[in-house]
């Protein structure tokens, strides 16, 4: 503020908007019971860039008529006179932005609808203020700056000013050059804006529900044989835990024996272990926490051969990256899903990306089976209730017995000794008594097998199910994702099995969809707006035209920043949408006003360019350096935010450069064919147009 309007009285009464919008927003954020938290500081730190743009836009316009020589009252009147519509214009047009997304309907919702609510609320204010605060400063201790050569600060302001005199120059001989050759100029927007596309479709951008962060913290599920006992679990997770503390990037080791926390240990037992690894701060070491873990994995799977290890990294939150990739699998015939199940597994392992894919429900695990022969129990005289009986005791106990001590009574578990339950020897040898006092074997009535089956049993939608999991290395979790859900649809699938997507993969698609739809409403709301403020049908459509020359560059610098569209990235767009419409609002405003006092078109959209250049440069610089400490942030988890930033800086600057060229060049073409339609037709197809 202060380059552009070269003094510190100037620039404080611009920016005093910023802490007043912000405090006062406190205000309404308290009567819709939201608090401080990552999100709704991460909406304020995105808006203060923005909320000076209204007062930048009064400011300028009021600076412009002071240079006119008016006293500092008449030149306030008469700048938000003139400026006024303009300012009620961006400023709504962002609030009908972000309304769509504070209501729409998924599952992020509670964590979006406080971010657009706070945002809403923010700009409504700067738009208070702008039109209250700022005009009774400006009024009263305004003043023309007149630079002094001598001093030094003059002379770089006196500098900066040849600098946006070359600028503006340059922008004019370029609007000159785009306004003779119209359609050569659509024809290079088209293409840069198909390109940008082509980023996406071509692979150059991923999509990702959520990206996490680097937090610095991983866990390890090391599963060993299933006939590990506890104690032996205890001594080779030691020796991992030696192997993992020679690492330098490991800073604390904390282990949970036979079992775990639960993010990755489905269930306790004596073969599984989990090992929380805590790792240095990521500006002290020069690899993620993601690929160190990922690295580390594969290499304690080489080291101990008996072992299987499986890694994760703990979100923001707290709690572990639990797989994003999720299908799950039904089938009321259990055998022929667990076996196509597997076969699914082993196949989507091969799909890149893919990575530690498994499935919920393990195979393999060896149980005894017993099976009876009822005539030969009947001949011996046994019944079923005291076979049943008898084997249950004999492995898993009877507890009827009771043993006191004082006021406190214990339960006596009386079953074989382990010695005699270790083989399936031991299970045939099993002794009954008939009813005629006689002893008999289990092997004499019934065959004892060993088999395997599976650890547990799982239901969805009250279907015998089982879920497929994998993680995402080296590729964006939504590449992968679709990648999974092209095979499967391109698989054909035994009679009865189906399949549904889980996890990320289901929430990032009914995520987009509701953001996505909460774009376009926002896109029509807005148009909606300004056709009420312009009374015209045919410039608002002219407006629209800097939407997809913002794309340009928030999809160019995800690309060169090696970002994903994810959430947050997606906000990003949302709200660049709201921000580079008020570049071709005041273009098209005051080519309206000037045409109102009898230029004609050309003139009016070169002089229009010319005097509106400095506010938008103005006030897309402020955002941009507004948006600079998210984009460029590389504290605890701060990846999840920095798209957002990135997609804002580079929409900014694209929309900045071409909105200034391009939308005069859609508004003649417009002006052109309304003027050709009223020549052969004798109506003006824009009823609503007062001009």
């Amino acid at each position: 503020m202060l380059f552009f309007l070269h003094s510190v009285r100037n620039a404080v009464i611009v920016m005093i908007a910023v802490p007043l919008s912000i405090v006062s927003t406190f205000v309404g954020m308290e009567l819709l019971g939201y608090t401080l938290n990552l999100i709704t500081l991460l909406a304020l730190s995105l808006v203060i860039g923005t909320l000076i743009d209204d007062a930048i836009v009064v400011l300028e316009n009021i600076y412009r008529h002071l240079e006119m020589g008016k006293n500092r009252l008449q030149a306030t009147i008469d700048g938000i006179r003139e400026i006024g519509l303009s300012v009620v214009s961006i400023t709504m047009v962002l609030v009908v932005v972000f309304f769509p997304v504070a209501l729409s309907d998924s599952i992020i919702s509670p964590v979006i609808a406080p971010f657009a609510m706070v945002i809403v609320i923010s700009v409504l204010i700067s738009l208070l203020v702008a039109f209250t605060v700022v005009p009774l400063l400006t009024s009263r201790f305004s003043k023309l700056e007149i630079l002094d050569r001598k001093t030094g600060w003059s002379r770089i302001i006196g500098g900066f000013e040849q600098g946006m005199t070359a600028f503006s120059n340059a922008i004019q001989q370029l609007l000159q050059w785009s306004l003779r050759r119209k359609w050569i100029t659509m024809a290079i927007a088209t293409l840069l804006f198909t390109g940008s596309l082509i980023l996406v479709a071509g692979g150059f951008i991923g999509s990702e529900f959520l990206n996490i962060g680097d937090t610095g913290e991983c866990i390890l599920k090391v599963e060993y044989p299933k006939n590990y006992t506890i104690e032996q679990n205890n001594l080779m997770t030691r020796k991992i835990e030696e192997a993992i503390s020679q690492k330098p990037e490991v800073t604390g080791i904390y282990s949970t024996i036979g079992g775990g926390s639960g993010f990755l240990v489905s269930q306790s037992g004596n073969n599984q272990s989990e090992i929380n690894i805590k790792l240095v701060d990521k500006t002290r070491r020069d690899i993620s926490s993601h690929l160190f873990v990922k690295r580390l994995e594969n290499e304690l799977n080489e080291t101990f051969t008996d072992v299987k290890v499986e890694s994760a990294v703990v979100s923001l939150i707290g709690g572990a990256d639990e797989a994003p990739i999720q299908v799950v699998f039904q089938s009321s015939d259990t055998d022929t899903l667990m076996a196509f199940a597997e076969q699914m597994r082993r196949q989507i392992c091969e799909i890149p990306g893919a990575n530690n894919v498994s499935l919920t429900i393990e195979s393999g695990n060896p149980e005894v089976v017993i099976t009876p022969d009822k005539e030969k129990m009947a001949r011996l005289g046994l019944s079923p209730e005291i076979v049943g009986a008898t084997i249950y005791t004999s492995f898993s106990g009877n507890s009827d017995s009771k043993f006191q001590q004082g006021n406190f009574e214990y339960d006596i578990n009386v079953r074989l000794d382990a010695f005699n339950r270790q083989s399936i020897s031991d299970v045939e040898n099993l002794t009954f008594m008939n009813a005629a006092g006689q002893t008999v074997k289990l092997k004499q009535f019934a065959s004892v097998t060993e088999e395997t089956g599976t650890s547990q049993l799982e239901r969805y939608g009250r279907i015998s199910s089982v879920m497929l999991e994998s993680q995402v290395l080296g590729r964006a979790m939504g590449d992968v994702g679709n990648d999974v859900i092209s095979f499967l649809e391109k698989t054909d699938f035994p009679e009865g099995v189906t399949w549904l997507p889980e996890g990320e993969i289901k929430y990032q698609e009914e995520t987009f969809g509701s953001i996505g739809t909460a774009l376009l409403i926002a896109i029509v709301l807005a148009y909606l707006i300004m056709v009420a403020l312009y009374e015209s049908f045919l410039h608002p459509f002219v407006v629209l035209f800097s939407i997809p020359l913002s794309i340009i560059g928030a999809l160019l610098a995800l690309a060169l920043t090696g970002q994903a569209l994810s959430i947050f990235s997606l906000l990003g767009i949302i709200m660049l949408v709201g921000l580079v419409l008020k570049n071709a609002i005041l273009v098209v405003d005051f080519t309206n006003h000037l045409r109102r006092e009898g230029k004609n078109i050309h003139d009016a959209l070169t002089q229009a360019v010319q005097l509106r250049l400095r506010p938008i440069v103005m006030t897309a610089i402020s955002t941009v350096i507004g948006m600079l400490p998210i984009a460029l942030s590389h504290g605890t988890g701060s990846e999840w935010k920095s798209g957002m930033g990135w997609v804002l800086i580079g929409g900014l600057l694209s929309s900045m450069l071409l909105s200034l060229v391009v939308v005069p060049v859609v508004y003649m073409i417009a002006e052109q064919t309304k003027a050709l339609i009223t020549r052969h037709t004798g109506k003006n197809p824009e009823r609503l147009h007062q001009n």
